[in-house]
C-alpha cells in the first residue's frame, strides 16, 4: 500500500498501520476551535451503522457527562456518513463537539478502507464562524482516485416514478429495447445517461392504437431532458428506494462512487 501525505509518499509495509491525527488550528494561534481527522479499524463487514454505534458506546465510556444532541445522515463526497452534534465535560468546562463518520473507500474493492473521523471541537460554544469552517472543511472532502487515466464504462439509467426503484443498462439501445414504449408515453420513467445528466425522449415512430390492439412505436434517448427534468440523477440518489439486480451496480454506494468518477472525469476533459 502506498502511503501519502503532503511532502512525500512511502510503500507502506504490511506490519505497519497507519495511526496518524491530522490536527488543524486557527491561523491566528487562538484556541477555541481545531479540527482533528482521525481514522478507525473497522471490523470484518463491518457498517458504517455498527461503528458507529460502536463509537457511541465508547465515547460515552471515556467522555464525562457525554450526550448527543442531534444526529443526522449525510453525505461526504458521495459516501454516507454520519453527522453527530455532541456535547460533554473536562473540568467543569462544556465542550462542544461536531463529529462525522464515514466509512473511506479503497481502489482495491468494494469493502471500505477504514473508518473516518472529522471532528472539529470548541471549548465554548460551536458557533460562527467555526460553524461556516467546519462546513466548508467537510464539504470540499475528495476521496483520492487512482492515478492516470481509467476507463469508465457509459452506463445509462432509467428511474421510475412510481416506486424509485433504479435500473441500470449497459446503453442507451439496450434501455429503449427494455423500457416499453407505452411506458415511457405515459412518463413513468426519467431517463440520465452515465454522466448522471437527463435525457429526454425522441419519438421515431408513435405508438398506434385501435379498437383491437395497439402496437409499440419507437423511441431515442437524446441529452438536454425537459424543462421540467433538469435535474441530474445525482439530486435524486437519496430518494431511490432500490437498485433492480443488473450485474453492473448493485448498492446506492457504488452508485454514489460511479457518478462521483464520472463527474471528475468530465472536469477533467
Amino acid at each position: 500500500m502506498e502511503y501519502r501525505f503532503n511532502e512525500a509518499s512511502v510503500k507502506l509495509p504490511a506490519e505497519l498501520v497507519d495511526r496518524s491525527l491530522q490536527t488543524l488550528v486557527l491561523a491566528d494561534g487562538k484556541q477555541s476551535f481545531n479540527v482533528v481527522i482521525s481514522r478507525v479499524d473497522l471490523e470484518s463487514k463491518e457498517t458504517l451503522e455498527h461503528l458507529c454505534e460502536r463509537l457511541l458506546k465508547e465515547w460515552q465510556s471515556k467522555l464525562p457527562r457525554f450526550k448527543v444532541v442531534e444526529r443526522k445522515p449525510m453525505t461526504v463526497d458521495g459516501e454516507e456518513a454520519e453527522y453527530f452534534d455532541c456535547r460533554w465535560s473536562a473540568n467543569n468546562v462544556i465542550i462542544n463537539q461536531r463529529q462525522i463518520v464515514v466509512l473511506a473507500p479503497s481502489h482495491d474493492g468494494p469493502e471500505p478502507l477504514n473508518g473516518l473521523i472529522i471532528t472539529g471541537t470548541c471549548p465554548t460554544l460551536f458557533a460562527p464562524p467555526y460553524t461556516e469552517i467546519f462546513e466548508q472543511l467537510y464539504s470540499s472532502l475528495r476521496w483520492r482516485e487512482p492515478e492516470g487515466k481509467t476507463n469508465l464504462p457509459d452506463y445509462h439509467f432509467a428511474l421510475s416514478r412510481g416506486d424509485q426503484r433504479l435500473r441500470v443498462f449497459a446503453s442507451a439501445e439496450e434501455m429503449c429495447s427494455q423500457i416499453s414504449p407505452f411506458e415511457v408515453e405515459n412518463e413513468l420513467w426519467r431517463f440520465y445517461d452515465g454522466d448522471g445528466a437527463p435525457l429526454k425522449v425522441r419519438w421515431l415512430e408513435q405508438n398506434r392504437k385501435t379498437d383491437y390492439s395497439r402496437e409499440p412505436g419507437r423511441y431515442e434517448l437524446i441529452g438536454g431532458g425537459s424543462w421540467s427534468e433538469l435535474a441530474p440523477l445525482q439530486s435524486r440518489v437519496d430518494t431511490i428506494e432500490g437498485i433492480d439486480e443488473n450485474p453492473y451496480i448493485k448498492t446506492l454506494a457504488e452508485l454514489r462512487r460511479y457518478l462521483r468518477k464520472h463527474e471528475r472525469r468530465k472536469g477533467d476533459s
